[in-house]
């Protein structure tokens, strides 16, 4: 009765490790059967990765392209503006050229 016992748990044991095995197996499947097409997504995202580098590209061509403008901008504003002061420097000296000697401003 004590072989038959041994047998049968061995025989268990057996039957549980042959379980395990088959949910490895089972694993291992899904595992080579998802492979495929996680190499494609991956294919996918290398071939990708030259439009995104041309988009980045193209992205920092306009922003050069608009802190030129903006300079320019900046820099009409700045002739602008002095000659707006030389102009307002001339006119209130030419104005006020004849009051000073009127020694209205004293």
């Amino acid at each position: 009765m004590s072989f038959i016992n041994e047998a049968q748990r061995f025989t268990n044991k057996a039957l549980r490790f042959t379980n395990e095995v088959s949910r490895f197996t089972n694993e291992a499947q899904r595992f080579t059967s998802e492979a495929p097409r996680f190499t494609n997504e991956a294919q996918r995202f290398i071939n990708e990765v030259p439009r995104f580098t041309n988009e980045a590209q193209r992205f920092i061509n306009e922003a050069l392209r608009f802190t030129n403008e903006v300079q320019t901008l900046v820099g009409e504003y700045q002739r602008l503006i002095t000659a707006v002061f030389i102009y307002l420097n001339y006119t209130f000296a030419f104005f006020c050229a004849p009051l000073r000697e009127a020694k209205i401003f004293q």
